[in-house]
């Protein structure tokens, strides 16, 4: 086991962004603006999945 944070892919990355793009949108459509995410946590769904 190594020390440090876990390693994250190129792919979850993007998906992270392009989450926060998202939100950001959102909330600029509801009149919200300067919103800062300080953590973004993507979890997997569907069947099989915890």
């Amino acid at each position: 086991m190594h020390g440090g944070r876990p390693h994250r892919d190129r792919r979850s990355t993007f998906d992270r962004r392009r989450a926060s793009a998202y939100l950001r949108r959102l909330l600029g459509q509801a009149g919200i603006s300067g919103a800062e995410f300080l953590d973004v946590h993507m979890a997997s769904r569907g069947p099989g999945k915890c």
